[in-house]
């Protein structure tokens, strides 16, 4: 099996261990500020700011900043991210716009770059994925966990870590659907299954669990055959719908874990939100009201996203901004099935990880807003099937 390099293995955890110190500090180190005080600087703000700026530092010194994937979707992504740099000039905030979009622009290229470092060889590569993953999925919960004043099911509501524990459990299924690419890779994937499934089940949140039904629905329609794990799964779901039908109020229960009907009905008050931020996008429709600002400018109520990722794309950068992201999005998916025509490796799995990545985006902005732990989730499986298309088209390329 291939490995790092010595220098390269130096390179990429250093890289690592940066972009693990910004996750602590998102997940551990929180305060509460006043809608007034959002870009008020302290030790806190010290630590993220220090360690994207060390982040920028590595990417130019080892030259990685700029990547060698030619006309592929996640570049659309970059330029995303690039416009929201400039969109500091029309924001209310300029130094706020610029520098999310700067740090988020700065996260993508070292989540790419971790993987650019691989020598490559998948094994290794996936090893590497899932465990980055796993200690993002680690820190998000016990993080959340560390802010709680009591520890109860109810207080453990949340949707932040459900997320990155739906893109866990996500890539997991869809990789037990696929051959065994190497020794044991099944049993590993189902051990990740199990733990994303319990991120999920702990944070309760109806987005993450409707999430990862879609990414099992991508699974079934893509898989290459139905074997026992699938039957099993439809026979749960078979089960689930006879108990609706025959006991609807015990499913509601179970729906409506910390919510009420009316809750639910108002997505958590997420429609009013959504009226107050498209009548501000119709006083600015080509170009926004500047990167990550549009939730924080609402005069009516103060919000820190804007719980649905296009409206957060459309209210910071505008239809420019818009554009640019379905341009990349309808590009990434022509790539997902133009991989597994060959049934490369991860084929199904990534199709199953980006599914689930996306449908989160409608129960929280987390994408083309400031970053999240869950946005560095979502980076990791954009960038790591970015690198293996790279890899693997080039030997398609070789046996047509």
């Amino acid at each position: 099996m291939k490995k790092f390099s010595k220098i390269n293995k130096i390179r990429s955890f250093a890289i690592l261990f940066l972009i693990l110190v910004f996750v602590f500090r998102i997940t551990f180190l929180i305060r509460m500020r006043d809608s007034n005080s959002y870009t008020s600087l302290d030790a806190f703000n010290l630590i993220q700011i220090g360690s994207i700026l060390l982040l920028a530092f590595q990417l130019l010194r080892y030259k990685r900043l700029f990547v060698k994937i030619k006309s592929q979707s996640i570049n659309s992504f970059l330029l995303l991210f690039l416009f929201g740099i400039l969109s500091g000039a029309w924001s209310t905030n300029f130094f706020y716009s610029s520098y999310r979009a700067f740090e988020a622009i700065v996260l993508l290229l070292a989540c790419i770059t971790l993987f650019e470092y691989v020598s490559f060889d998948f094994e290794f590569a996936e090893k590497f994925f899932m465990r980055i993953l796993f200690m993002i999925g680690f820190l998000s919960f016990f993080g959340w966990l560390s802010r709680r004043s009591s520890f109860s099911f109810a207080s453990m509501h949340s949707n932040g870590y459900p997320i990155v524990g739906a893109i866990i459990a996500s890539y997991a299924f869809g990789a037990l659907s696929e051959k065994e690419f190497y020794a044991k890779r099944k049993k590993i994937m189902k051990r990740y299954l199990l733990f994303g499934l319990l991120l999920i089940i702990a944070g309760t949140s109806l987005g993450s669990v409707l999430a990862f039904l879609v990414a099992v629905c991508i699974v079934l329609a893509f898989s290459p055959k139905m074997n026992k794990n699938y039957l099993f799964l439809l026979i749960i779901i078979a089960i689930t719908i006879g108990l609706a039908i025959i006991n609807a109020a015990f499913i509601e229960s179970l729906i409506l874990v910390n919510k009420d009907i009316s809750e639910l009905e108002g997505l958590n008050g997420r429609t009013y939100l959504w009226q107050i931020y498209l009548e501000m996008i119709y006083e600015k429709p080509l170009i926004g009201w500047g990167f990550d600002v549009i939730s924080r400018q609402a005069t009516e109520v103060y919000a820190t996203n804007t719980h649905f990722f296009l409206i957060s794309i459309l209210g910071g950068l505008g239809l420019l901004g818009l554009s640019i992201f379905f341009f990349g999005f309808i590009k990434l998916i022509k790539e997902l099935f133009r991989y597994k025509r060959y049934s490369f490796p991860g084929h199904i799995a990534f199709m199953a990880a980006l599914g689930a990545a996306f449908v989160n985006g409608g129960s929280k902005g987390y994408i083309g807003e400031h970053v999240y732990a869950e946005t560095i989730a979502f980076f990791l499986v954009l960038a790591f099937f970015s690198i293996c298309y790279k890899y693997y088209m080039i030997y398609a390329r070789g046996i047509k």
